[in-house]
């Protein structure tokens, strides 16, 4: 059981460092505003979505794009649609990032608000179960991961998820205080850029 929370919190973690991920920028975002408790709230729920993408390919989702090798690509084109919304969206706000502390107490609702956003931003992409299927039967064919408990497994990868964005946010918070405010909506722009520039590819590469 160990062995398998330990394999599928090292997946959680890797697979999360790419910065060029709709969830990675709103991270970002939130870090560079010094907003830590609802970085972690987003990050919280896009991390339970993530492990549930995770056991449902574990439980068999795969033979789904085995049979129909048609919905794997609607799902990477749908997938690449996303990251170009949110690039959009990322590169055409002008937010006045504070230089100074977030406020204190951030009500509630805001916190269930930030952890809605990460759950759908990650639950209503269908990319990602794609690349699970793929992870996945990388790391079985090489030996990396043996035949471990779905879901044993899939909270590993949750808790991974959750402690690499953790670890993100502490070093952005830090970070943000030697930039100027115009500076760190830079740094988000160009976030933005390249979710955008990510999204043409996952396109290209789901229609060739």
């Amino acid at each position: 059981m160990m062995a398998a929370l330990a394999q599928g919190f090292l997946f959680g973690w890797v697979g999360s460092m790419p910065i060029v991920g709709a969830v990675s920028v709103f991270v970002c975002q939130r870090g560079l505003a010094g907003q830590l408790r609802n970085g972690l709230a987003l990050a919280s729920g896009a991390a339970l979505a993530e492990g549930a993408w995770c056991l449902v390919v574990l439980q068999g989702v795969g033979q789904l794009f085995t049979r129909w090798p048609a919905a794997a690509t609607v799902a990477k084109a749908l997938g690449g649609v996303l990251l170009v919304c949110v690039g959009v969206y990322f590169l055409t706000r002008h937010t006045t990032l504070r230089n100074q502390g977030a406020p204190v107490g951030a009500p509630a609702r805001r916190l269930r608000d930030e952890f809605l956003l990460g759950a759908t931003l990650v639950g209503v992409n269908l990319a990602i179960p794609v690349n699970w299927l793929a992870a996945v039967t990388v790391a079985v064919s090489i030996g990396l991961v043996p035949t471990v408990p779905p879901p044993t497994f899939a909270l590993g990868v949750t808790f991974g998820v959750v402690a690499w964005f953790a670890l993100l946010l502490r070093l952005l918070v830090g970070f943000r205080r030697r930039l100027s405010a115009s500076v760190l909506d830079r740094v988000l722009h160009i976030l933005g850029m390249l979710l955008i520039g990510g999204g043409f590819v996952a396109l290209w590469m789901a229609w060739t």
